[in-house]
């Protein structure tokens, strides 16, 4: 379906409803955008020390707004009209997050439910649109609305702007929790989108490359039972040349296409015939990926491969913007690591502490991700979802012109996305690795590499 079309199906939903829906929100919520009284930050002084450029994240209204908790207190007659500005843009999944907030907050408002049933079936969420079509129709005797942007479902529309593509992340952290009764780790494979042979400081590797957020959406998987690989000396690894180094992002596609998918897989058969041995240190390692084709959850056993002296393919990368909860300002996981490893820790009251050999433990992770574009040129600092999802209009309208002036200048990821399709998603929340909190306070520093996994904590 084309934006075009959903913009057009929107604005009929807008004119028709725009008159029952409005005036009754704004009778409830005439003195304040945001309710007062806000609680903690969430983004501790610890962790933000360890994250380049994220300054702005000390603002505590700012923090709120854009770690996604204020935007539940938001008088849903300006989220309404926030809606509605999305849809007419075509971000229909963006439109959809907002929509879920509101029948949230007026779950009587039959036209709220028509909005949100319309839009759902604008992106082909059909369980949820005939359940949303339910309660317009009788707000009385509301049913259960499930949601369906899940891993692996086959049939996901593609997100027309950056913006859209966060809200279809933060609608997936969110849809995923529900089925599975806690949070989850989304992760993607490191070579989703090809691999490449390089020279390494030990002979040829073989490298994943970069991540591209057009294609996350539909190669995503809920990270299970997984064990890091191990550093041991093994005559293991395999050099992985000629055709799969051409290979990229073939395990789906928007609508649905299953020929991309058997042709990713008949090529990735094909290229392994013609691996070769190498020199490795790295072995083992295994992990379950959870997806939905079909709306049904499916568990594949996978396991990642040497391929070089310090290198693999095929390990779980974290997407922390589909991981958690979609308001929550951090992802609660469990860090494993194999070996040894150089760990910076910043005590709670700031202190740098000594560097430590720490092998596994429970983090929350602070939920951010940088952007960058296909030569490795930085396009934004560590950032949240709702930085990308909210346009500084959003943002002015949510919260102010003062909070609206902190959003970072993201007009070059925003071009990217739209016009190359070479957007990339780094996935480190703090510019190299990952920051997570512990229970104390402190703040460490972890990789991201064969070795060095997070998992949902329910999943070991």
């Amino acid at each position: 379906m084309s934006s075009i079309r959903n913009r057009r199906q929107i604005l009929t939903i807008a004119l028709a409803v725009a008159m029952s829906i409005a005036p009754s929100m704004a009778a409830k919520n005439k003195k304040s955008k945001v309710a007062p009284a806000p609680p903690p930050t969430g983004f501790p002084a610890s962790a933000l020390s360890l994250i380049p450029g994220s300054d702005r994240l000390t603002d505590e209204a700012y923090a709120r707004l854009v770690s996604g908790d204020a935007l539940l207190q938001v008088d849903p007659k300006i989220l309404y009209q926030r809606m509605t500005t999305a849809s007419f843009n075509g971000e229909n999944y963006k439109a959809l997050y907002f929509a879920r907030i509101i029948t949230a907050r007026v779950p009587d408002n039959a036209a709220a439910w028509s909005n949100r049933s319309q839009l759902a079936a604008s992106l082909g969420l059909n369980a949820e649109a005939q359940a949303a079509k339910q309660n317009a129709d009788n707000p009385a005797g509301r049913v259960a609305v499930p949601g369906e942007v899940l891993p692996g479902l086959g049939r996901l529309v593609a997100p027309a702007t950056l913006a859209d593509w966060a809200g279809a992340m933060s609608l997936m952290a969110d849809d995923l929790g529900a089925v599975n009764g806690a949070p989850s780790v989304v992760a993607v494979r490191d070579n989703t989108f090809g691999v490449e042979v390089v020279t390494g400081e030990s002979g040829p590797e073989t490298v994943d490359r970069p991540l591209l957020l057009d294609g996350i959406l539909l190669n995503a998987f809920t990270l299970t039972q997984a064990e890091p690989m191990n550093p041991k000396r093994v005559n293991a690894g395999f050099l992985i040349a000629g055709i799969f180094a051409g290979l990229g992002g073939m395990t789906g596609s928007y609508l649905g296409d299953a020929n991309m998918a058997a042709r990713g897989s008949e090529l990735y058969g094909q290229s392994m015939a013609h691996a070769v041995e190498v020199d490795s240190t790295l072995e083992g390692g295994t992990y379950k990926a959870q997806t939905f084709p079909g709306g049904k959850p499916t568990l594949a056993t996978r396991s990642p491969k040497p391929s070089g002296k310090f290198s693999a393919v095929e390990w779980p990368v974290p997407v922390l913007f589909a991981s958690g909860r979609s308001t929550s300002p951090t992802v609660e996981a469990h860090w494993a690591k194999k070996g040894k490893s150089a760990t910076r820790k910043i005590t709670r009251k700031g202190g740098e502490a000594k560097v430590g050999n720490f092998k596994s433990m429970d983090l929350s992770f602070v939920r951010l991700a940088t952007l960058r574009d296909s030569s490795d040129q930085l396009l934004s600092p560590p950032v949240t979802a709702f930085e990308l999802m909210l346009s500084s209009d959003d943002m002015e309208v949510l919260g102010g012109a003062a909070i609206a002036a902190l959003r970072p200048n993201l007009t070059a990821a925003e071009r990217s996305f739209l016009q190359t399709g070479q957007l990339v998603l780094d996935p480190s929340n703090a510019g190299k690795g990952l920051v997570g909190i512990a229970q104390d306070g402190s703040a460490y520093a972890v990789e991201i590499a064969p070795c060095s996994w997070i998992v949902a904590r329910e999943a070991l």
